[in-house]
């Protein structure tokens, strides 16, 4: 039907309101009138028709939303200044605390904020986070409400309930001009929030490097640490911002900085797999073995996360392969325990055929992952063993036992990892290596129902008579777990 169509029924309706007994301001479930969803619509002819049978204006639903809130969202002027004129409330506040300015600013629509103003908005207003309209204005990179609202009186360095200023949003999102704007009225380069964290730990953070670059050049402090210790240099590294990094370390940064976990730039590269920033913090002569408050090194972290090219580029710059954390694991000792809890082939086919029944044995939620998140673990299944792979390539012990007496052979038997127990096994790993609970291999596996796990150590010779401390045989045990898998409810004693 037609807007016309539309709105002709939609009078024959209203004619007949008053013999009918028909409810103007009807609530739907979410609590909205047929007048707040024509005022999202930005039907005027019908907005008209509505208000003319009585409908009210300032209808709440169940956010607290008025039609003129959704119409100056939605950029409808006409529909804004007709509900207006009607005598809708332009101060509204809804559930959020938020006003039809709010709004209007967020979304950028400069003949709504002015007719807003216009008819007695406070451009001051704040919502239930402290923020106002200049602060969604900045967000959103509105160059001309920013400068509407500046007009009316708004500051340039109101502070939200996270201590936020609007531009440490602009920074973040990386709008430029209004950042500009901003520093034109006055706004605090410098201002931190509650989390001591400044407009430029948010750009670099987000890579925006025309506002670093334009913050440095204001004077930004490149070595402001928030209250993790973190600066600008840690936040770029962290997220892979090459770019950003070379701009910092212009103006001073130091590449070895590190936070209150003891964690440097290289350190954060590493762990997230940015490869081209790891190698520039090398050239620059960031300290590879640095370890963190827990022993950690970057080799150590990015063989935990997977990153087979960080970690071979890390070799090649000379890390220790054996340099073990502070509970005695070594890089290959985390590369192995990879926690991703399913087989390569049970992952490939559960991509084909989502409720496939191997996933019986594993945990039922992964069948509800999507699409994409089941590739990104295949990828980082396959990073792990391409690392552990590479590891005991340039030397790394098979057999090195941690704190516990663990060795990697031990973590990937327990998390499942065949792929990963049968290339230990292949450089020799024991089979039999016992831990300080006098646990095997073949005990954890069993103890996980890892039954491909389990059978490939007894193919290769693991004892399956072995005891632990507590007098439990690996085979007992698996049977155990089977028949609680199953529901059923194992003696409480069992004889080894």
């Amino acid at each position: 039907m037609s807007r016309y169509g539309a709105a002709g029924a939609l009078w024959a309706i209203l004619a007949r309101a008053d013999k009918s007994g028909i409810n103007t301001d009807a609530k739907d479930s979410h609590g909205r009138t047929p007048l707040s969803w024509a005022g999202r619509g930005g039907d005027e002819t019908i907005v008209r028709l509505l208000l003319d049978r009585g409908a009210n204006a300032d209808a709440v639903d169940n956010k607290g939303r008025t039609p003129l809130s959704y119409a100056a969202e939605t950029w409808h002027v006409a529909v804004v200044r007709l509900l207006l004129d009607r005598g809708a409330h332009s101060e509204a506040v809804d559930n959020k605390g938020r006003t039809p300015l709010s709004y209007a600013a967020e979304t950028g629509h400069v003949a709504v904020v002015l007719l807003l103003l216009d008819r007695g908005a406070h451009s001051e207003a704040v919502d239930n986070k402290g923020r106002t309209p200049l602060s969604y204005a900045a967000e959103t990179g509105h160059v001309a409400v920013v400068l509407l609202l500046f007009d009316r009186g708004a500051n340039a360095d109101a502070v939200d309930n996270e201590g936020r200023t609007p531009l440490s949003y602009a920074a973040e999102t990386g709008h430029v001009a209004v950042v500009l704007l901003l520093f034109d009225r006055g706004a605090r380069i410098e201002a931190a929030d509650r989390e001591r964290r400044t407009p430029l730990s948010y750009a670099a953070a987000k890579g925006h490097e025309d506002v670093v670059r334009l913050l440095l050049d204001r004077g930004a402090h490149s070595e402001a640490a928030d209250k993790e210790g973190r600066t600008s240099v840690l936040l770029a590294a962290e997220n892979g911002h090459e770019t950003v990094m070379w701009l910092l370390f212009d103006r001073g940064a130091n590449a070895d900085a590190a936070d209150k976990e003891g964690r440097t730039p290289l350190s954060w590269a590493a762990a997230r797999g940015h490869k081209a920033v790891v190698r520039l913090l090398l050239d620059l002569g960031a300290h590879s073995e640095a370890a963190d408050k827990e022993g950690r090194t970057s080799l150590l972290l990015a063989a935990e996360n997977g990153h087979e090219a960080v970690v071979r580029l890390l070799l090649d710059r000379g890390a220790h392969s054996e340099a073990a954390d502070k509970e005695g694991r070594t890089p290959l000792s985390w590369a192995a325990a990879c926690t991703t809890r399913m087989d390569l082939g049970s992952r490939v086919r559960d991509i084909d055929h989502p409720h496939n029944h191997a996933l019986r044995d594993y945990n039922m939620q992964l069948m509800l992952l999507e699409q994409s998140n089941k590739a990104r673990l295949i990828r980082a299944r396959l990073g792990h063993e391409a690392v552990v792979g590479l590891l005991l390539d340039r030397g790394a012990n098979a057999d090195a036992a941690d704190k516990e007496g663990r060795t990697p052979l031990s973590w990937a038997a327990a998390k499942g990892n065949e792929i990963v127990v049968r290339l230990l096994l292949d450089r020799g790993a024991n089979a039999d290596a016992v831990d300080n609970e006098g646990q095997t291999p073949l005990s954890y596996a069993a103890e996980n129902r890892h039954e491909t796990i389990v059978r490939l150590l007894l193919d290769r010779g693991a004892n399956a008579g072995a005891m632990d401390k507590e007098g439990r045989r690996p085979l007992a045990q698996a049977a155990v777990r089977l028949l609680q898998f199953h529901g059923a409810q194992p003696p409480t004693t069992m004889s080894p």
